[in-house]
């Protein structure tokens, strides 16, 4: 695995996507104790319900992939996480076909 700079997660979704060169990648939630994580999706657009995200817990990973005919990987804290005053969930990221 190849290792990119990491993402921070915030309560405004965010393509995790953005900038990266074609491939593969992990994810690996940071965070900080006690919290549920950030919560991802794959799609065209943000989902607009929560409910359509997938959740990620401190410690855990996803598998993502970047390129052409790929919909991005929307990213954001859990709203869990905003209620307890986060800022943003720091994110871990490589390239797992590198």
């Amino acid at each position: 695995m190849s290792q990119v700079p990491h993402f921070v997660a915030t309560d405004t979704p965010a393509d995790i996507t953005d900038g990266l060169a074609p491939g593969c990648y992990v994810a690996q939630v940071r965070g900080y104790p006690g919290l549920a994580g950030v919560i991802y999706a794959s799609a065209p657009m943000p989902p607009a319900s929560n409910d359509d995200y997938f959740a990620c817990a401190r410690g855990d990973t996803f598998v993502f992939a970047v390129g052409a005919g790929v919909a991005p990987t929307w990213i954001r804290f859990d709203p869990e996480a905003a209620r307890s005053g986060v800022l943003g969930v720091v994110v871990a990221v490589a390239r797992a076909d590198a």
